[in-house]
């Protein structure tokens, strides 16, 4: 495995980037570890980096000490990440300058230094032919590895999901078969290492043996760089990141094999217009606490399954909760070994999402006759207005089957008279703008009238958190301001 990294200022190597065999870095990473205080009763240590080559520093440091990670965006404001710290009693960090300024009060923040543009100072023949044997999955991940991250929902405090080296090589095993890993892949890393899908990008890359490219941010320019400079393979984006490639004029390399699209709802013209242009665009469908995705919807299959998440990967078994239901809806429940074994600190919680190893998603869908995976919605975004269920999947999908809406968020808002109300965000496609009463008169064609949304909010941009996701709270936000 090679590893390029590129950082602000540093014009080394390839490209513009620091190249470095695995067992090379290592040895870097065993050079400084010595100069690492961290003590020996605290298993768990955080990291809090801005850049992905301090993340990356990070990381490697942490799993040659046989330390646990707990990834914390470092964007959460000081209590944010303290709540979260807190909530898995952690209390030393491997950060940078802002870290320590953030957090340097409260905390025990080590400065990290990243290995890009530093040469290998280990001369020691013994440790480097020890580090060289770590350069596997093995020893890079001992078998007692596990780390913590936290899940990225769109509203509420993140929840501390516990992931097992085991966890983590079952969903590499469970993909094996689709992406078929292979030394020469080159794996972009297009997202960062504190949400699972960035952190399965440099997994599958050291169990592989690949190459990872490390750009020196995450900016749609610096991610075209690097696809440029490098015979890129694998890619992993959130439905935003393809778009503005899209809106851009960004080529998919010609050695594009796949590009994993998931973290968020896909549209899909978005998956059509991506796979016409050669991106190789799969929909996948998963969570932190299934290790990355569990369903995956090939481009070949995309034209006759448009609104399908795909089918279960090898060793991943799919479930749907039907009930008394007559459509065949209901919870999607995930059965393998990739699978948490819970929440830390949350005892109750894991006990209703965990149960005999299966995991319950809290989303709602269901499986077609041709064994394909579709997710309609979550159970506890149900609206009820004056004792009618209504389902926000429904409003949207009559928003966006009038043909204006390039998007389309639907969600409750508490009243006095209806217990909730339906309240729904739209964003026109360009030149598409039409009267609040003329497009009521579209969605009464599929909606019955319990449905209709009684609050319409137009926006020039949906709010959206980090992984492309709708962020709930800002939304909510916005229909209050909107009074």
């Amino acid at each position: 495995m090679k590893l390029f990294i590129k950082q602000a200022g540093v014009l080394d190597g390839n490209n513009g980037y620091s190249e470095f065999a695995l067992p090379a870095l290592l040895r870097y990473q065993y050079a400084i570890d010595a100069s690492f205080k961290l003590p020996a009763n605290e298993q768990r240590v955080a990291i809090v980096c801005d850049s992905l080559s301090d993340q990356l520093s990070s990381i490697l440091i942490l799993c040659s000490l046989g330390k646990h990670p707990v990834f914390i965006n470092p964007a959460l404001s000081t209590a944010q990440a303290g709540a979260m710290l807190e909530s898995v009693s952690v209390k030393t960090i491997l950060g940078d300058e802002s870290a320590v300024t953030k957090l340097g009060a409260r905390y025990n923040v080590i400065r990290v230094s990243s290995p890009a543009g530093i040469t290998d100072p280990c001369q020691n023949e013994e440790t480097a032919e020890a580090v060289s044997v770590a350069a596997t999955i093995d020893r890079s991940f001992r078998d007692d590895f596990a780390c913590v991250l936290f899940t990225s929902g769109s509203s509420g405090l993140p929840k501390a999901v516990l992931l097992t080296k085991q966890n983590l090589m079952a969903a590499y095993n469970n993909s094996l078969p689709v992406l078929k890993y292979s030394e020469a892949d080159y794996w972009l890393q297009t997202l960062p290492f504190y949400h699972i899908s960035g952190f399965s990008i440099l997994f599958r890359a050291i169990a592989s043996g690949a190459s990872l490219v490390i750009p020196q941010d995450l900016q749609t320019t610096s991610l075209a760089e690097a696809m440029k400079a490098f015979p890129i393979s694998h890619v992993s984006l959130v439905p935003t990141q393809l778009k503005r490639f899209l809106e851009q004029g960004i080529e998919a390399p010609q050695t594009i094999k796949w590009t994993l699209l998931g973290g968020a709802p896909s549209s899909s013209p978005l998956v059509a217009d991506s796979i016409k242009a050669g991106w190789r665009s799969a929909k996948v469908y998963g969570s932190t606490e299934t290790s990355a995705f569990v369903a995956v919807l090939q481009p070949e299959d995309h034209e006759q399954k448009p609104n399908s998440s795909g089918r279960p990967l090898t060793g991943v078994v799919i479930d749907v909760l039907t009930a008394a239901d007559p459509d065949g809806i209901g919870e999607i429940v995930i059965s393998s070994a990739s699978v948490s074994s819970g929440y830390l600190n949350a005892d109750e919680e894991s006990k209703q999402k965990f149960v005999d190893g299966k995991y319950h998603t809290g989303d709602l869908g269901f499986t077609d006759a041709d064994g394909f995976l579709h997710v309609i919605g979550r159970i506890d975004q149900t609206i009820i207005s004056g004792g009618e269920k209504i389902q926000p999947f429904e409003v949207e999908r009559a928003a966006i089957n009038t043909g204006l809406v390039e998007s389309c968020a639907v969600t409750a808002i508490a009243d006095e008279e209806w217990g909730e109300i339906v309240a729904c965000a739209v964003v026109f496609k360009q030149g598409k703008q039409m009267p609040d009463s003329e497009f009521r008169k579209l969605l009464k064609v599929e909606l019955a009238g319990f449905q209709m949304p009684k609050k319409i909010t137009y926006l020039e941009m949906m709010p959206i958190t980090e992984t492309g996701k709708i962020d709930k709270t800002e939304l909510l936000e916005l229909f209050r301001n909107s009074d």
